[in-house]
């Protein structure tokens, strides 16, 4: 795996805004930086994380909740599969008090079969 750091400037927000689109597009590029917008420090709800990345697993720190609902959380890594984000997420986890799993595509509900045997 390679990693990079980039180092700028935060008052620079139109050059972050520039190089995090760059690094978006990238395929291999999957972790996030913390405060990937400046101006809510990375903070997304819910219809902007579904919106910003469909159909992805999704581990968010910072998270929200309102009773049992998610309202939003900050990014800290991406994958199309559960498998993947967790063990890819196992190093960051332990980086922050607090860390979710959500996935933003449409869940197909779980259907059980129950086969009962006549005598």
């Amino acid at each position: 795996m390679t990693t990079f750091s980039l180092q700028l400037k935060e008052a620079d927000n139109q050059q972050i805004q520039i190089w995090l689109a760059y690094l978006r597009s990238l395929d291999f590029i999957q972790a996030l930086t913390p405060n990937e917008t400046i101006s809510n420090n990375g903070y997304l709800s819910v219809a902007e994380l579904k919106k910003q990345y469909p159909n992805e697993w999704l581990l968010l720190a910072d998270t929200q909740m309102n009773e049992l609902e998610l309202l939003g959380g900050r990014v800290i890594l991406r994958a199309a599969d559960k498998r993947q984000l967790a063990l890819q997420g196992r190093d960051l986890v332990k980086q922050y008090a607090k860390v979710r799993h959500y996935y933003t595509g449409e869940r197909t509900p779980i259907r059980h079969m129950i086969f009962w045997k006549r005598d």
